[in-house]
């Protein structure tokens, strides 16, 4: 009699196990069709257990308890003997999405608060572990699509008022965290282990309480913006420090893609691209994106005395949009000749009269080019950017050698008291790939504008001279006419 009432007390025990074992499977009216059939095990695992009793201890604490508490024993042996469950009465559990509209626009850097709400009537003994995932269906699409982790609802989870609970996607915070734009539509997706249906199979919806089967969304997608953008155009070396610059700005704070196209001097893209491209996440006040050539090596040696222009192309992983095309960097050619000291001098004192003689110079090391020209330009606001007559041409040297254009009359009476410069120009690039010097500035033109004063010979001799032909003019008159 000992052992058949410990029996007894043990299969008690142990029938809360047995009703939720996978034995005993629910059979609502009408199951949904899930795609994933092997979960019908999930959680099984779980429920089992290894329960060690001590059989004659277990004995003679019932016989105590029998004896000394008889009431507490008969609420005991209530408490064992509860009726049995079948899965005949699973009732599949509801499940809505939270949120304040079940349409609305937004820009992909509104914030976003959606939630599930599942309500599940079910006894806590044959409630299952819920699986839940929120999917989204974009504008074009057919098909719903999986945008969100699992979240698992587990059977002791529910509120014991309402028998519900709620899940918040931790991953979706924002409208761009959903990775669309234009018309999309939201549902959840729920599996038990048996069952796989949606939010979309409820009854209805509850909008009162912002409970919807689905909610649809028009996504606004906030372009990037590029401005500012600079660039070396030169002339430079191609051994400079060269910089690409732009400044990125994105008003959803998504990550935008910046590439940069190195472009030949019409525009065209070469046979192997150049292009580089940095992701940046903008700042509010936008993110100072560079490229340099120290960091990229855009150009080598072979790219001296080239031009070239580029472009950029940017993207946020939404729409894409590219710059015109602009000019730089132009480089200068490798240098093939030295020039230094150039200079002027007044000739026959330093007056700079507009009718002195001046004689000019430059100091050039030739050793590779025969034939090189050397040319004089002079500059006044009367005759600008005016080139002297005659060239000097020079042979290759190692050493230097002063080229001299001598006694020249570059100025007029129109120059007087006017500021002058001037500047040679080469047919081989220098030092600096130049093919020519700066302007190099000059004195001021003396504001003189006769060449003698009235006390000098050639004056004199020419007053005489103009009353001479004034006399004999007035004799020839007078002759002439009688008188």
């Amino acid at each position: 009699m000992k052992r058949f009432a410990a029996c007894l007390i043990i299969i008690f025990l142990l029938l809360p196990l047995v009703a939720q074992s996978p034995g005993v499977s629910p059979s609502p009216p009408k199951p949904i069709h899930s795609s994933s059939g092997g979960d019908s095990d999930t959680g099984s695992s779980s429920s089992k257990r290894i329960v060690k009793l001590d059989l004659e201890s277990m004995i003679k604490n019932a016989e105590s308890w029998k004896k000394n508490d008889p009431e507490e024993f008969e609420y005991l042996k209530t408490l064992l003997s509860k009726p049995f469950v079948t899965t005949d009465e699973y009732r599949l559990p509801s499940a809505l999405i939270y949120y304040p509209s079940s349409g609305a626009t937004v820009n992909r850097n509104d914030e976003l608060d959606i939630r599930s709400y599942v309500w599940n009537s079910n006894p806590i003994e044959i409630r299952r572990v819920l699986y839940l995932t929120l999917e989204m269906k974009e504008e074009g699409s057919e098909e719903f699509r999986p945008i969100t982790d699992v979240q698992k609802i587990q059977t002791n989870e529910y509120d014991k008022k309402y028998n519900s609970t709620e899940r918040k996607w931790p991953e979706i915070e924002y409208v761009r965290d959903l990775g669309a734009t234009g018309n999309a539509t939201l549902r959840i997706r729920v599996q038990d282990g048996q069952y796989d249906y949606n939010s979309t199979d409820m009854s209805r919806d509850l909008p009162d309480e912002d409970l919807f089967k689905e909610i649809s969304l028009t996504i606004i997608n906030n372009l990037p913006q590029i401005t500012d953008m600079s660039a070396n155009k030169g002339p430079v070396h191609w051994k400079d420090p060269l910089e690409y610059a732009v400044l990125v700005e994105d008003a959803d704070g998504d990550f935008v893609a910046v590439t940069l196209h190195i472009l030949d001097e019409d525009g065209n893209e070469y046979p192997e691209p150049i292009n580089r491209t940095q992701r940046v996440i903008p700042e509010v006040n936008g993110t100072r994106v560079t490229f340099t050539n120290a960091e990229y090596n855009f150009f080598d040696k072979d790219d001296a005395g080239k031009n070239f222009t580029y472009s950029y192309s940017y993207s946020d992983g939404m729409d894409r949009r590219e710059t015109k095309i602009m000019q730089g960097p132009h480089f200068r050619p490798n240098p093939e000749i030295r020039v230094e000291k150039p200079g002027m001098e007044p000739v026959g004192g330093a007056n700079y009269y507009w009718w002195q003689g001046y004689d000019f110079s430059l100091q050039v090391q030739n050793p590779k080019m025969d034939n090189l020209t050397v040319s004089l330009y002079t500059d006044t606001p009367g005759h600008p950017d005016t080139r002297y007559p005659e060239d000097v041409v020079i042979e290759r040297s190692d050493e230097f050698v002063k080229v001299e254009f001598l006694d020249v009359h570059p100025f007029d009476v129109l120059d007087c008291g006017k500021h002058f410069s001037y500047r040679f120009r080469y047919s081989a690039p220098d030092q600096d790939g130049k093919y020519f010097t700066e302007n190099i500035p000059g004195e001021r033109i003396s504001p003189k504008i006769v060449r003698y004063s009235i006390y000098s010979s050639v004056m004199v001799t020419n007053i005489l001279l103009v009353l001479l032909i004034a006399l004999l003019g007035g004799i020839v008159m007078e002759r002439w006419f009688y008188r």
